[in-house]
Protein backbone atom coordinates (compact mmCIF):
# COMPACT_ATOMS: atom_id res chain seq x y z
CA UNK A 1 0.00 0.00 0.00
CA UNK A 2 2.89 2.80 0.79
CA UNK A 3 4.26 1.75 -2.56
CA UNK A 4 1.00 2.26 -4.54
CA UNK A 5 0.87 5.69 -2.68
CA UNK A 6 4.73 6.40 -3.10
CA UNK A 7 4.19 5.45 -6.88
CA UNK A 8 1.02 7.78 -7.24
CA UNK A 9 2.60 10.78 -5.32
CA UNK A 10 6.00 10.55 -7.82
CA UNK A 11 3.23 10.06 -10.83
CA UNK A 12 1.30 13.63 -9.62
CA UNK A 13 4.29 15.46 -8.75
CA UNK A 14 6.19 15.00 -12.33
CA UNK A 15 3.49 15.26 -14.00
CA UNK A 16 2.75 19.01 -11.97
CA UNK A 17 6.51 19.48 -12.66
CA UNK A 18 6.19 18.92 -16.63
CA UNK A 19 3.12 21.00 -16.83
CA UNK A 20 4.50 23.95 -14.84
CA UNK A 21 8.03 24.27 -16.89
CA UNK A 22 5.69 23.88 -19.92
CA UNK A 23 3.68 26.67 -19.08
CA UNK A 24 6.78 29.01 -18.66
CA UNK A 25 8.10 27.69 -21.91
CA UNK A 26 4.43 28.88 -23.88
CA UNK A 27 5.04 32.61 -22.40
CA UNK A 28 6.60 33.25 -25.68
CA UNK A 29 3.42 33.96 -27.75
CA UNK A 30 3.18 34.63 -31.77
CA UNK A 31 1.79 37.52 -32.22
CA UNK A 32 -0.36 38.78 -35.52
CA UNK A 33 -0.67 42.21 -36.28
CA UNK A 34 -2.92 43.52 -38.67
CA UNK A 35 -0.85 44.47 -41.81
CA UNK A 36 -0.20 48.07 -42.76
CA UNK A 37 -1.83 47.87 -45.82
CA UNK A 38 -5.65 46.82 -44.23
CA UNK A 39 -8.36 48.87 -46.13
CA UNK A 40 -10.16 49.42 -42.59
CA UNK A 41 -8.40 50.22 -40.00
CA UNK A 42 -8.52 48.50 -36.90
CA UNK A 43 -11.93 48.51 -34.73
CA UNK A 44 -12.06 49.96 -31.13
CA UNK A 45 -12.43 46.74 -29.89
CA UNK A 46 -9.76 45.19 -31.51
CA UNK A 47 -7.18 47.96 -30.23
CA UNK A 48 -9.13 47.51 -26.11
CA UNK A 49 -7.99 43.38 -26.78
CA UNK A 50 -4.31 43.58 -28.22
CA UNK A 51 -3.66 47.17 -25.79
CA UNK A 52 -1.93 44.52 -23.54
CA UNK A 53 0.40 42.03 -24.44
CA UNK A 54 -1.10 39.45 -21.85
CA UNK A 55 -4.54 39.39 -22.07
CA UNK A 56 -6.80 38.49 -18.98
CA UNK A 57 -10.08 37.75 -20.47
CA UNK A 58 -11.75 38.46 -16.67
CA UNK A 59 -10.24 41.43 -16.22
CA UNK A 60 -11.29 42.72 -19.24
CA UNK A 61 -14.93 41.33 -19.24
CA UNK A 62 -14.98 43.10 -15.19
CA UNK A 63 -14.19 46.75 -17.53
CA UNK A 64 -16.06 46.02 -20.14
CA UNK A 65 -19.06 45.72 -17.59
CA UNK A 66 -18.55 48.86 -16.86
CA UNK A 67 -18.22 50.40 -20.14
CA UNK A 68 -20.82 52.03 -21.97
CA UNK A 69 -19.69 51.00 -25.49
CA UNK A 70 -22.02 49.71 -28.04
CA UNK A 71 -20.52 48.20 -31.50
CA UNK A 72 -23.14 48.02 -34.44
CA UNK A 73 -22.01 45.02 -36.47
CA UNK A 74 -24.92 44.61 -39.69
CA UNK A 75 -28.40 45.38 -37.34
CA UNK A 76 -27.29 44.15 -34.07
CA UNK A 77 -26.07 46.31 -31.65
CA UNK A 78 -23.29 44.47 -29.50
CA UNK A 79 -22.67 46.13 -25.63
CA UNK A 80 -18.88 45.72 -25.12
CA UNK A 81 -19.63 42.98 -22.31
CA UNK A 82 -22.02 41.05 -25.19
CA UNK A 83 -19.03 41.38 -27.36
CA UNK A 84 -16.44 39.35 -25.42
CA UNK A 85 -18.05 37.12 -24.14
CA UNK A 86 -19.92 36.12 -27.78
CA UNK A 87 -15.97 35.70 -29.06
CA UNK A 88 -14.61 33.49 -25.94
CA UNK A 89 -17.68 31.29 -26.39
CA UNK A 90 -17.15 30.93 -30.25
CA UNK A 91 -13.18 31.21 -29.16
CA UNK A 92 -13.49 28.00 -26.99
CA UNK A 93 -16.10 26.16 -29.21
CA UNK A 94 -13.49 26.54 -32.21
CA UNK A 95 -10.76 23.85 -32.94
CA UNK A 96 -8.62 26.28 -35.29
CA UNK A 97 -8.86 29.76 -36.38
CA UNK A 98 -11.37 29.16 -39.65
CA UNK A 99 -13.53 27.51 -37.72
CA UNK A 100 -13.85 30.32 -35.27
CA UNK A 101 -14.07 32.86 -37.76
CA UNK A 102 -17.01 30.62 -39.79
CA UNK A 103 -18.50 29.86 -36.15
CA UNK A 104 -18.53 34.05 -35.97
CA UNK A 105 -20.18 34.77 -39.56
CA UNK A 106 -22.63 32.02 -39.12
CA UNK A 107 -24.06 34.27 -35.72
CA UNK A 108 -23.82 36.96 -37.64
CA UNK A 109 -22.91 37.51 -41.85
CA UNK A 110 -21.74 41.21 -40.80
CA UNK A 111 -18.41 40.59 -38.77
CA UNK A 112 -16.49 39.32 -42.15
CA UNK A 113 -17.27 42.91 -42.93
CA UNK A 114 -16.49 45.00 -39.33
CA UNK A 115 -13.03 42.38 -38.38
CA UNK A 116 -10.74 42.29 -40.83
CA UNK A 117 -9.14 38.40 -41.13
CA UNK A 118 -6.14 39.25 -39.66
CA UNK A 119 -8.23 40.91 -36.58
CA UNK A 120 -10.39 37.23 -36.54
CA UNK A 121 -6.73 35.79 -35.66
CA UNK A 122 -6.12 37.69 -33.49
CA UNK A 123 -9.26 38.03 -31.55
CA UNK A 124 -9.00 33.84 -31.65
CA UNK A 125 -5.63 33.84 -30.00
CA UNK A 126 -6.46 36.49 -27.39
CA UNK A 127 -9.57 35.06 -26.26
CA UNK A 128 -8.44 31.22 -26.71
CA UNK A 129 -5.87 32.10 -24.28
CA UNK A 130 -6.48 30.66 -20.85
CA UNK A 131 -9.09 28.01 -21.97
CA UNK A 132 -8.81 24.63 -20.80
CA UNK A 133 -9.14 23.41 -24.54
CA UNK A 134 -6.17 25.53 -24.93
CA UNK A 135 -4.60 23.96 -21.80
CA UNK A 136 -4.99 20.43 -23.45
CA UNK A 137 -4.04 21.18 -27.14
CA UNK A 138 -0.65 22.75 -25.84
CA UNK A 139 -0.18 19.79 -23.48
CA UNK A 140 -1.36 17.12 -26.57
CA UNK A 141 1.06 19.19 -28.64
CA UNK A 142 4.32 18.83 -26.15
CA UNK A 143 4.14 15.42 -25.63
CA UNK A 144 4.14 14.26 -29.50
Amino acid sequence: MKTLFLTLALVVFSVSITAQDYARVSNTSLKTKPSAAHINPPSKFTTDVMAKERFKYRDFLSKSRKSDENFQIGQKIYTKKQLAQLLRKKARKSVNQNQFIQFMIDENPQFNGYFSKEEMVSLYQKFREGTFNNYVNDLASDFR
